[in-house]
């Protein structure tokens, strides 16, 4: 295997760097400004302190976890039932082991950037690093769940492809009554690999 690569350190005027326990309340923080009320998913239900309070728990959780392994966190929070359902529905019928034929593979999880920072590429920059790190501990494949517009389109420079595409407004309860009644036709989370 290849030495690792380190990604961390200066970038026009940033500073990349590792998300180490003592970050996490800043990451929290900056996800509860902005990511919970910027993303797709979030943006179609009622935010609350408690779904955030739940989430919170499963991001700092996903830090310490591999390839497939999910998470064991609690999921009381009906609006964040509406966003797990929605989830493991999409995920089903999406094996990437199988697929691709790979024992384990690296996922990308979560991208935000505060509105003050945006349009400097800081994604872009980010994924560069990313990638680089991925490939130099030998995973060959990263699969990532893409709600943004923007960040599908900055995935598909990177050269991930779409394997697929689930839109809000066709996901139902088993009741048959919509899980996300304020989607539009255009709004879509897309299952995305990149073989590296």
């Amino acid at each position: 295997m290849a030495e690792i690569v380190d990604i961390e350190g200066e970038w026009k005027d940033f500073i990349f760097k590792m998300i180490e326990p003592e970050d996490y309340p800043k990451v929290l923080d900056h996800m509860r400004r902005v990511f919970y009320r910027d993303e797709t998913m979030f943006k179609l239900i009622e935010y609350s302190d408690e779904l955030a309070d739940e989430v919170d728990l499963l991001v700092t959780a996903f830090k310490n976890t591999k390839g497939s392994e999910r998470p064991d966190c609690p999921v009381t929070v009906p609006e964040h039932k509406r966003i797990i359902g929605f989830v493991k529905n999409f995920s089903q019928g999406v094996d990437v082991h199988e697929e691709y034929g790979v024992e384990s593979y690296a996922e990308f999880f979560m991208t935000s950037v505060d509105p003050e920072f945006r349009r400097c590429g800081l994604v872009t920059e980010m994924y560069s690093r990313s990638l680089k790190l991925i490939k130099s501990k030998g995973y060959t494949l990263v699969e990532s769940f893409f709600s943004s517009p923007h960040t599908r389109k900055i995935a598909t420079k990177f050269g991930f492809t779409e394997v697929k595409r689930f839109y809000y407004i066709e996901s139902k309860f088993e009741n048959g009554l919509q899980r996300f009644p304020k989607a539009t036709p255009d709004q879509f989370i897309a299952s995305m690999v990149k073989v590296l």
